[in-house]
Parts: C-alpha cells; sequence; structure tokens
C-alpha cells in the first residue's frame, strides 16, 4: 500500500496506456520466477521434470483480468456511479474506503463521461438512501479528507449515513466491530423493505 502498488489511477493508468507499474511488478515476478527454477534445476536442487505445469486458458485469463482490473480501478466511484445510473435497482449501497469521484493524470479522455461526485448536484439521487461507509484514516491511496466531505454533502442530500472511521486502518479491511455494524446494518436496510 505504501508504495501505491494497489491505487487505482495506478490500475487506471494500465487500462488508459500511460502508467504501465502494475504489469512491471507482475512480468519482473514471472521472469524473476521463471529464472530461479532454471538456476534451481541446473544446480540440481530442483528436478524440473517432476513439476506439473497447468494448462494456459487464455480467454478465461483475460476476461477474468478485465474484470478484476475494471472491479479494483472502479471501486467505490463504481459503486456511486452504478447508483447514480440505475437508482430504482439498489435499495442501498455500501462502500469500503472508495473515492468519490475519479482522477487521470493528464485529464480525461474525451469521450469519457465522468461523474463527479463531489459536486453537490450530483448527489441529489442519494436522497433517502441508506449508505453505509467505511474508511480507513490512514489510507494512502484515496485521501480520508475526500470521504469526510462526501460523506457531508451526501447527508446534506437527505441521504441515511452510516460512517465509520478507523484512525488505526489504512485501505485495507476494517476492524471486526465495523463489520458487525455492517451486518446490523444490512439487516436494518432488509427490514425497511
Amino acid at each position: 500500500e505504501a508504495s501505491g502498488f494497489s491505487s487505482s489511477r495506478k490500475i487506471i493508468g494500465t487500462f488508459f496506456g500511460y502508467d504501465f507499474v502494475v504489469l512491471k511488478v507482475f512480468f519482473t515476478a514471472a521472469i524473476t520466477a521463471m529464472v530461479g527454477l532454471l538456476y534451481l534445476s541446473y544446480t540440481g536442487w530442483l528436478d524440473y521434470s517432476m513439476l506439473y505445469i497447468q494448462p494456459a486458458f487464455i480467454a478465461s485469463a483475460i476476461v477474468g483480468g478485465i474484470i478484476m482490473g475494471i472491479g479494483f480501478s472502479m471501486g467505490g466511484y463504481g459503486v456511486y456511479r452504478t447508483f447514480y445510473e440505475t437508482p430504482g435497482t439498489y435499495k442501498a449501497i455500501a462502500v469500503f474506503s472508495g473515492k468519490p469521484s475519479i482522477g487521470f493524470k493528464s485529464g480525461a479522455p474525451k469521450d469519457a463521461k465522468i461523474i463527479d461526485f463531489t459536486q453537490s448536484a450530483n448527489t441529489k439521487v442519494f436522497k433517502g438512501v441508506p449508505v453505509f461507509i467505511f474508511h480507513g484514516k490512514r489510507d494512502m491511496n484515496v485521501p480520508y479528507a475526500d470521504t469526510e466531505r462526501f460523506v457531508a454533502k451526501l447527508k446534506s442530500a437527505g441521504a441515511s449515513v452510516e460512517f465509520h472511521a478507523e484512525a488505526d486502518k489504512g485501505h485495507e479491511s476494517p476492524s471486526d466491530e465495523t463489520i458487525q455494524a455492517f451486518f446490523a446494518w444490512i439487516d436494518a436496510a432488509h427490514q425497511k423493505e
């Protein structure tokens, strides 16, 4: 996390072709593993013929990579955007360490339809909607202050926000206490149906 490797900006940068850190790390790890296996085989510490190599399923790996990449890069923004586009589909939304806007290093692509949820005009759709938000105050990928301001805008728009912040957490899983609060929030949202 401290290196920014899990940053949504880095992952988005890979998709848009301006930041290849993620690919460099993945390919460096693969090449290091291959060289290590060859060296261990050469020195006799490993019988290379005894290794089972899983057959490659290229199409499913590509599709899975795209789905995973979109999920990682969109994160909280994807939740907010999905609700914004189809508000009648969901009764409530929950976001853990998510960003309410997407930033691009050199500006958004011309054909991108970006909605900035830090703008009050874009939060009106959340009126009356139960929203659960968790954010670690030590998050180095998504600034905590952005989420704090966004929560205030959601409340101003009339959303029913339950906000959990943890001082000792970063861009990671919340404490058991927050998880229990989340489950209780889900139960309460179901009872309102």
